[in-house]
């Protein structure tokens, strides 16, 4: 990876900590499905079987989330796309419009 590129991991990997603890040239943002885990990225207030959810950065609420997917799996997924969107200079109010464009593979 280059070192003006961004890694974006979840704090609670633990594998993934243990590697990064060894050194890493990139920037690393932590994101964290957990509201109550001190990252810069997080979610909260997750309704029932995750078809709703409010995304936070620097502890702001940046954007809400209602869409038909389910799973913490998914949630994870979306909170890497704002984290990842934004560092390539998109608004979180742009990541808000195309998350509910997110759907199941089909198969």
């Amino acid at each position: 990876m280059p070192n003006n590129g961004l890694l974006i991991s979840p704090v609670d990997d633990e594998n993934l900590n243990d590697v990064l603890s060894q050194g890493c040239w990139s920037p690393v943002e932590k994101i964290s499905v957990q509201p109550a885990l001190e990252v810069q990225w997080h979610v909260d207030n997750i309704e029932a079987g995750e078809s709703a959810f409010d995304v936070y950065y620097d502890n702001k609420c940046v954007g809400h989330v209602k869409w038909a997917l389910s799973g913490k799996h998914n949630v994870s997924n979306a909170l890497g796309g704002y984290c990842c969107r934004t560092s390539c200079g998109c608004f979180a109010a742009r990541s808000n419009s195309s998350v509910g464009y997110i759907s199941k593979c089909k198969t």
